[in-house]
């Protein structure tokens, strides 16, 4: 928390929708996420698993993988922005 209202209310929000997509993954899609992280495209992150594309599509979809993935990548880019508590704000 950063005492920063603004911040803190979205950015926790979007942290719980996070945790409730992530929290029903099955280890199947939770390894296609992270091949797919690894390996940067479908078509390599299923070769590195030995399954088909369509097959890992699936999985990724079933996960809503890309949009966690892009959720997560906004959530990072907005705290990266933020400035952060102000000097000599309590």
């Amino acid at each position: 928390s950063t005492g920063e209202p603004l911040f803190d209310s979205p950015a926790n929000a979007l942290c719980l929708v996070l945790h409730a997509l992530a929290s029903r993954w099955t280890e199947k899609q939770l390894a296609s996420l992270r091949a797919y992280q690894a390996h940067g495209t479908e078509s390599a992150a299923a070769r590195a698993l030995g399954v088909s594309q369509p097959t890992l599509h699936q999985s990724l979809d079933r996960a809503h993988a890309k949009t966690y993935l892009e959720a997560r990548d906004s959530l990072l880019g907005f705290a990266r922005g933020w400035p952060g508590p102000r000097r000599g704000a309590p």
